[in-house]
């Protein structure tokens, strides 16, 4: 849910200010509270210098293991820098939906691809990426008043959202595969 109101608020940033702007306020918002805790993280630790650089920096995310330090900043700040860039694309195609879904396929045929290639718990983070797209989606949708919630779609929003309990279970509670490594974070994920 995070990542989906990440790419929603994304939207609503984007139109609202320079891209320098927009870089400045993220970057503030997110590196200050990051870098108190990640102080007071070192500290209570006994991290070494060279520790602490590799956690803050996100080296240890990209070259050791993603649950080194606080994960979910270095993929949010992954998903900042590309939004920009995302985002003019997105501005530029008509078929919103259609752009949206042909990303998502992309990543799906590319984790297929690299899934014996890249380090398993990167899946941890990669695999969001299609509710970032989806929250990206829902956040043009909701920005230019397009988003309908009818009492059908608040229906199949619940049986959605139940199924993708059932795919929790199922993955989590009976170690099922299904489709991706770290399937727990793809499938169940996007459909709750």
């Amino acid at each position: 849910i995070f990542f989906l109101l990440s790419g929603i608020g994304l939207v609503y940033a984007l139109e609202k200010y320079s891209i320098f702007e927009f870089y400045k306020r993220r970057l503030a918002r997110i590196l200050i509270p990051y870098t108190v805790v990640s102080v007071f993280m070192a500290v209570s630790r006994q991290w070494t210098f060279l520790e602490f650089v590799k956690k803050y920096s996100g080296f240890s995310f990209w070259t050791e293991n993603i649950n080194s330090h606080m994960w979910f900043i270095h993929a949010l700040l992954f998903f900042y820098l590309l939004s920009p860039f995302y985002y003019k694309l997105f501005q530029k195609i008509p078929y919103k939906l259609l752009l949206t879904t042909i990303c998502i396929v992309i990543w799906f045929v590319l984790t297929l691809v690299f899934k014996d290639m890249i380090r398993y718990d990167l899946f941890e983070f990669t695999n969001r990426i299609p509710v970032f797209l989806t929250g990206f989606y829902f956040g043009y949708l909701t920005k230019k008043d397009k988003l309908c919630l009818s009492a059908q779609t608040w229906a199949a929003a619940a049986f959605i959202f139940q199924i993708g309990w059932l795919f929790i279970y199922l993955i989590s509670g009976r170690g099922m595969y299904i489709l991706v490594p770290m399937s727990n974070c793809f499938l169940p994920n996007y459909l709750i």
